[in-house]
Parts: structure tokens; sequence; C-alpha cells
């Protein structure tokens, strides 16, 4: 049987195509990958696509900036010829020959088991031995898993067919993805202020508490150490907002040092570029324009603080800088108006809160356990406040239609 292929760069002048090998077929910007891809968003290693068993699938491999499914943030899935793969922001496709048609007849649908879907749940499916049924056809009666299940979508409305007989297919468990209802931003919201504690949570913080304090003493003598650092934490702010956006319920580890551009210099940037687009205008403002329009940084100050979660949701899912355009940003915050509005106000307040609390520091006898406390406190609120725009994402993704 011949073997599938990737399409990449989609819709693009350079897109072409890459053979898939049987097993596993690494992806990354480093040349030694099986398929190399050099984009900025793509990490040295970032995902692998295995081809087994008639079946194709893609596993993140700690990548900086994931991999997405049809819009889904996913760390490993079947992938099938009609969806769609971002690599980082590089779009791409399978090109897989079809499942042969399997032959339906009289026979072979008597000797299909009508099963209840709590005993189909387990059952494997038909074509693929080991792989769980997730769909049954109800015209033929026969148990196939993701891989199997044809998806048609029409006017917004996922169907999925049988490949056989084309009959219309049964979910066989209500977690199915793709008949979730979206976990609502307020339903999850309370659990993002104790989001930082769940699974190895406070090991994380801590861990970080001790890093930055030391970095801290070293940074204020060395200016590339201290750029260093911010990159390295804007880092951790995009690995948990992703993570976030992807509906994981614990704090992610602290990033990889495998690639310092991808994993250090390119999130620092992306974090700097957003901030001073949307906070330049008022800076400008405060520095050169005459006292009697002093008020115009006011305007500029509120304005940017409305644009910039947007700007940085949007520049840290799509990988780019160029996700910071007005366009863009207004075009989503207007499909998401009410949540969006709640989701300004609990960082406005997380991050009052947390100036608030800084001149309580002075108090603490001991400047060493005022640091730790400081760095502590600085770490929590700015994870709960990444947690707050996944959240976000997570239950306005399809409102939103970034990967659509």
């Amino acid at each position: 049987m011949s073997m599938p292929r990737l399409l990449i760069n989609l819709g693009e002048a350079a897109a072409h195509t890459a053979a898939l090998k049987p097993g596993a077929n690494s992806i990354g910007r480093d040349p030694a990958n099986d398929i190399a891809i050099d984009h900025a968003t793509v990490s040295s290693r970032h995902c692998e696509i295995v081809v087994k068993d008639n079946a194709v699938r893609v596993r993140d491999l700690e990548s900086t900036n994931g991999i997405f499914i049809d819009g889904e943030r996913v760390s490993e899935a079947c992938l099938r010829g009609d969806q769609v793969l971002h690599v980082g922001s590089v779009e791409m496709r399978i090109e897989a020959p079809l499942a042969p048609r399997l032959p339906v007849g009289p026979g072979l649908i008597a000797s299909s088991p009508r099963l209840d879907a709590a005993d189909a749940a387990a059952t494997e499916c038909r074509n693929h031995p080991g792989a769980a049924a997730a769909w049954r056809c109800q015209q033929c009666r026969a148990l196939l898993c993701h891989a199997c299940a044809r998806e048609v979508r029409r006017n917004g409305k996922v169907t999925r067919f049988c490949p056989a007989c084309r009959g219309l297919c049964e979910s066989l468990t209500q977690s199915n993805a793709a008949h979730v209802r979206e976990a609502g931003f307020w339903e999850g919201l309370p659990q993002a202020f104790l989001y930082p504690f769940q699974g190895d949570g406070l090991i994380v913080l801590v861990a970080g508490t001790l890093f930055f304090s030391a970095i801290g003493i070293l940074g204020a003598v060395s200016i590339i150490l201290s750029l260093g650092v911010s990159g390295y934490l804007a880092a951790f702010m995009q690995k948990i907002l992703l993570a976030s956006a992807q509906g994981e319920h614990t704090l992610p580890p602290w990033p990889d040092l495998t690639d310092i551009w991808a994993d250090v210099f390119l999130p620092f940037f992306q974090v700097l570029g957003t901030s001073l687009i949307c906070f330049g205008p008022a800076m400008f403002c405060r520095l050169f324009v005459p006292a009697e329009l002093r008020w115009l940084t006011t305007v500029f100050y509120l304005f940017g603080g409305v644009y910039f979660p947007m700007a940085l949701l949007a520049v840290t899912m799509k990988g780019t800088i160029e996700a910071v355009n007005p366009v863009f940003v207004v075009g989503s915050l207007i499909r998401i108006p009410l949540d969006y509005l709640g989701t300004c106000l609990v960082l406005a307040l997380t991050f009052g809160v947390h100036a608030a609390s800084e001149p309580l520091l002075r108090f603490v006898p001991s400047f060493l356990l005022q640091s730790l406390i400081s760095y502590f406190a600085a770490l929590y609120f700015l994870t709960v406040e990444m947690r707050v725009l996944g959240l976000m994402y997570l239950a306005n993704r399809r409102r939103l239609g970034w990967f659509n």
C-alpha cells in the first residue's frame, strides 16, 4: 500500500509535500529531523508523526508553540486527511490513501454485534485491532475508531459517516470531543486562582522563586543575563497560556533550553513587541506631549490595557508578532465582548491586588524573606493571569475561529 504524504504550507507559493515513512517521522527546525521546517514558530524538535497499522498519529515533543488540529491544541491524536494540522503557525495536511472499502452485505451486517453504548465503548475498532472504538454506524452497526469514521462539515455542523456503507455514525461516549459542550468561561474562572497549586504546581512555583531570587542578584550586574531571564519568564507565560487553552488542568513544567533562540529570545521579543505596540503610544505621550495634552497618556494607557490581553493571546496562539494587527485583534474581541470584558476586569483586579500587596512586604523583618515572598507572589499572580486568558480562549475557540 502506498504511504501517506505530508502537504506543507497549505495554500502558499512555498507549498510542498514530504514523504512519510513507516514508524516515527520527526518534524522540527533542526536539519537532523526527518522533515525539517525552517520557520521561527517551529521548535528544534517540534513533533513526530507516526505511521502504523493503516493509521496516522501526531505527537507533540514538548514544543514551545504546540500542535493544533482544526484549531484545537492536542498533545497526541489521530490525524485524518480532512484535518488541518498546525505545527507552530505552519499549516499542513495528511494526503493519505483512503482505507479500503470493506465489503458490506447481509451476512456481514447480520454478524455485526448490536452492543449497547456502555459495552461498545470498550470494544475495538473493526478495522484497527487494539484501537478503542469511538463511533458506531447506525446502518451496518460497525464499530469505528476516530481515524476510520469519516468527518464531514456542512454549515458549521460536524457529521461522521461509515467509510464502508456511508451510514451515519453515532458517538459511543458522552465524553467524545466532537459532542462535548465547551466549558463556560465563568464556570472555570474561580478555579484559576487555585490552578497554580494543582499537581506539581507548588513545586514549580517554589523552584521558580528560588531560581529568580538567585538570578536577581546576578542580573543586577549583567544586562544579557537579565534579558535571558526575562525571555525565559516570557516562555513560561506562553507555555501556561497554551496549556490552559488546550484544556490542561495542571501547571506545566518550566520550559526546556534546547534551543536558546526559540525557547528564550523568541518569546521575549514576542512579548516585548506586543507590549510596545500596545503601550508605546502612551509612553510617547508621557515623554513628549505638552503638559496640557497629558490627559492623552491616560487614554492611551486605558486603550493599551484593553488591547493587550487579546493581542498577547493572539501572538502566543499564532506564534507570530503579526497577529497583533488591529484588524485581527479588534475583530476577535468584538466576537466575544462579554467574556473579553470579564477577562479584562479579572486581569485588572488581579494586577491591582498584586500591586496593593507589595507595600506590605516592608513589614517582613528579613530582606531575604521579602525577596522570596515578592518573587513567589509575582509568579503566582502571573500564572493566574495567563490561566484566565487561556480559559477565555478555551471557552470561545469556536467563536474566535482562529484556526478554521
